[in-house]
């Protein structure tokens, strides 16, 4: 307790000494700023000056980053200020240009409606406004009916029904199965795209409906046997029609039969109605060369 008294009342002497200290006149104003006379306190070369504003230090003005022990001078990036700037002129400059491929054309679409139609080679384009659709004009396009081909690169070009497709009826009422082939291309690449939502689902019905039309006005011989080429014809002519009216933008090449045959529950009967008129056909033809022979020789 006497020592803790003790601390107390030597605190107010201290503080009394102090205000003495500083109220000396003329002592704080005649002391120059800096280090007191006769001590060799000056701070060291490369650090300011206890009386410099903390602002005003070099280490304020040339901020340093330690990377890998290793001091970075960080007023070296300011030179990097523009790379942002001219990494994305870069990247709307590589945006502005497309190219189409040799056997297409490119629809030009600005803000969603039709622009223009471009020809193969490079272009420009607005980024970010101008959207590119190529279409394959020059290519030849094919669908299979009633059958499909492995490996096919148009997703269209096989059915998903190709036993209901080749199922037909003609017109003396009996059954035959029909296979065939639509060979196309895109004349009107403004048409294909704007005119109608699915042009490839919209031509397989087309071909569907006009070879069930030709089909169903033909006897089941003319089918199977000869009129193969005039339903080829038909049928052509009348999906070209169709097309035309539809506005599809495509262009009907060719319509080639492939395989038709009767339905196979009745195939073997109908091979042996095949097999009696070649054979009736054989027998006349046999008769009519004897008869040849023999009615000349007869009459001398």
């Amino acid at each position: 307790m006497a020592r803790a008294n003790t601390v107390a009342k030597a605190q107010p002497s201290f503080l009394a000494s102090t205000r003495a200290i500083r109220a000396i006149p003329g002592q704080a104003r005649s002391r120059p700023p800096g280090p007191e006379p006769g001590h060799d306190n000056a701070p060291p070369r490369g650090f300011p000056s206890p009386d410099t504003p903390f602002c005003d230090t070099p280490y304020m003005s040339q901020p340093k980053i330690i990377l890998g022990g290793r001091r970075f001078d960080a007023s070296k990036l300011k030179g990097l200020r523009w790379l942002p700037v001219l990494i994305i002129a870069l990247v709307l400059g590589v945006m502005s240009f497309f190219t189409v491929p040799a056997e297409s054309v490119g629809v030009v679409l600005r803000f969603g409606a039709f622009s223009s139609i471009e020809n193969p080679g490079l272009h420009f384009k607005i980024p970010f406004v101008d959207q590119v659709i190529d279409v394959p004009v020059e290519r030849r396009l094919k669908l299979e009916f009633g059958f499909g081909t492995s490996g096919a690169t148009n997703r269209f070009q096989v059915g998903r029904h190709q036993t209901l497709e080749s199922n037909m009826v003609t017109g003396d009422l009996n059954a035959a199965l029909v296979e065939w082939i639509v060979q196309y291309h895109i004349d009107n690449p403004r048409n294909y795209l704007f005119v109608v939502r699915h042009p490839e689902v919209t031509l397989r019905d087309l071909s569907e409906a006009a070879m069930r039309e030709v089909v169903g006005d033909r006897t089941v011989d003319e089918v199977i046997t000869i009129g193969r080429q005039e339903i080829e014809s038909a049928a052509r002519d009348r999906l070209s029609e169709l097309t035309t009216s539809y506005e599809l933008g495509v262009a009907i090449d060719q319509v080639q039969l492939k395989n038709v045959n009767p339905p196979r529950d009745v195939q073997a009967s109908f091979n042996e109605v095949n097999k009696a008129e070649q054979d009736r056909e054989n027998m006349i033809n046999i008769a009519n060369g004897e008869y040849n022979k023999v009615i000349p020789r007869a009459r001398g």
